[in-house]
């Protein structure tokens, strides 16, 4: 019997566009996420199961999303599987509202599933990313960025800021070469 066990990333949310996300690194056996050991803010990932990030306090968003979405895989399933066993020998009437509940349920879990993947939950705040700036030491010219990506400044008084700061960068066209320098640069393996 082959048994597939490690870890990796799941749960993935507060994702702030050009940056990273959260991701809580799990324990894993047959990839069902079971045991948390930390969360990280993640800048990069690769095929290889390798990623860089720093980590962070435990996301409790994270950990619900993770285990939400494999829920919503493995509730109607044993549902499921009961309520057949349970209905086989039951009457009509019994077998209709069966058949109903279990048809429900895997509607409910379909759109539970989807809402846990979709941006709503998986995009970070305003307020959601500059508390993870805050978290993680972004430099300046990093924070100006979330600011104008977040609309609360526009591109003209990003510029006016970065050159009051008298930054290095030049402009905000180099966020890649700012996030190869900051201390978000550490390298994770996974498994």
């Amino acid at each position: 019997m082959i048994v597939v066990w490690g870890s990796r990333l799941c749960g993935k949310t507060d994702a702030i566009e050009g940056v990273g996300h959260v991701a809580t690194k799990f324990g894993h056996l047959y990839y069902i996420p079971l045991i948390p050991t930390g969360s990280f803010f993640v800048t990069s990932e690769n095929d290889d199961g390798g990623w860089s990030g720093a980590k962070i306090p435990m996301s409790m968003k994270s950990l619900a999303i993770a285990w939400g979405r494999t829920a919503c895989i493995f509730v109607p399933l044993l549902v499921s599987i009961f309520g057949l066993g349970l209905i086989g020998g039951a009457s009509t009437l019994m077998q209709v509202f069966g058949g109903l509940f279990i048809g429900g349920t895997l509607l409910v879990s379909l759109v539970v599933f989807l809402l846990l993947g979709s941006g709503f939950v998986r995009d970070a705040s305003y307020e959601r990313a500059v508390e993870i700036g805050n978290e993680l030491g972004f430099d300046p010219g990093l924070m100006v960025h979330l600011d104008r990506q977040y609309g609360k400044i526009d591109d003209q008084q990003a510029a006016h800021r970065m050159h009051a700061m008298q930054s290095n960068l030049g402009s905000l066209d180099n966020l890649d070469d700012e996030l190869a320098a900051s201390n978000l640069n550490q390298r994770f393996e996974g498994s």
